[in-house]
């Protein structure tokens, strides 16, 4: 019975969350689609545009994404590796898992997911995977702070860029001074305890060098490959230009909505625009970049989950809401 009533209660919140979901989706595209039809731009020329665009690029930026998502693997194990032996396969999957959920899950609560993945994978506990994956979120604004200082070099950016970074830079001081506190107290058994062991790196010196390098990786490949997939469009930035698009994508992310719809193309509209690109061309660029990065993601992603997905406590939940309603618990 107590069964029963536990797995009712899972199907009702999920049922709710994915209610929550395609109401978030609606609005981020009615948001899309109001500011961009604001800005006078024609469906017919964004879809004219879109057909211009050279296929055997697209082809190669949807691969481009898998690399992305490797280089992002490459920094998170170099991490992980300190606590715990893991192979870089599993990590690459929780990204691409984690990717998948965000699609689905508003205000990045996929990551969450991804932190699940590899610590019913590895049987790592939970707590210490979790203060990992901070840690390399926080070497990854560090790489977004690396990779600008390099686009600055090469041109001029708008102020707001400017200003972005001042703001990110304060913030992952703040991060480090919090992650640097937490630290210092006793590991334990208890979920603080752990959390602290995933924080000790017995060479924290050795992987700061390392995540030098690392961390600006995946931001340098994502700036190429927006000067690469732009390229298909006719669309022609240098690395700071790009660097600036890739800049408005990531505070787009601000907007708590699902798959990030409608924000993103918003916002890389705004940033092209602004350095002379048509406004139909720019839209055109977004949604297909945005789809190129979207689907080919998703889609590995929801078959790495399925495939490890006999591991995962609320999956359980998943197959009781697609039982017929008759069936035994």
């Amino acid at each position: 019975m107590a069964d029963s009533t536990a797995g009712k209660g899972e199907t009702a919140s999920l049922g709710k969350n994915f209610a929550k979901t395609i109401v978030g989706l609606a609005i981020g595209v009615g948001i899309a689609t109001f500011a961009i039809r604001a800005t006078g731009v024609a469906w017919s020329g964004i879809v004219a545009n879109a057909k211009l665009a050279d296929p055997t690029r697209i082809f190669f930026g949807a691969l481009g994404g898998f690399v992305l998502s490797a280089s992002q693997a490459v920094r998170w194990r170099a991490i992980l590796e300190g606590i715990h032996p893991v192979r870089f396969w599993t990590v690459f999957q929780s990204k691409l898992v984690g990717y998948a959920a965000n699609s689905l899950l508003p205000a990045r609560l996929g990551d969450l997911v991804r932190i699940e993945f590899v610590s019913a994978v590895t049987e790592i506990p939970r707590s210490k995977v979790l203060a990992t994956g901070i840690t390399d979120l926080w070497f990854d604004k560090i790489g977004w702070i690396l990779t600008f200082g390099i686009a600055y070099f090469v041109a001029p950016m708008p102020e707001w860029v400017l200003k972005a970074m001042t703001v990110m830079g304060a913030i992952i001081l703040v991060v480090g001074s919090l992650l640097f506190f937490l630290s210092r107290g006793k590991s334990g058994d208890s979920v603080l305890g752990r959390f602290r062991e995933g924080l000790d790196q017995p060479q924290l010196g050795r992987l700061c060098l390392k995540q030098l390098w690392l961390s600006p990786l995946s931001w340098c490949w994502e700036t190429l490959l927006i000067v690469f997939i732009a390229g298909a469009f006719g669309i022609s930035l240098n690395f700071a230009q790009a660097f600036a698009v890739l800049t408005a994508f990531n505070l787009s992310m601000v907007v708590p909505i699902p798959a990030n719809a409608g924000a993103f193309e918003v916002a890389a509209t705004y940033a092209l625009t602004a350095f002379g690109v048509a406004p139909d061309r720019a839209v055109a660029f977004a949604l297909i970049y945005h789809l190129v990065l979207l689907v080919p993601g998703v889609t590995a992603g929801a078959i790495f989950f399925s495939a490890q997905s006999g591991r995962f406590g609320f999956s359980r939940a998943l197959r009781r809401m697609a039982e017929p309603k008759g069936a035994n618990p």
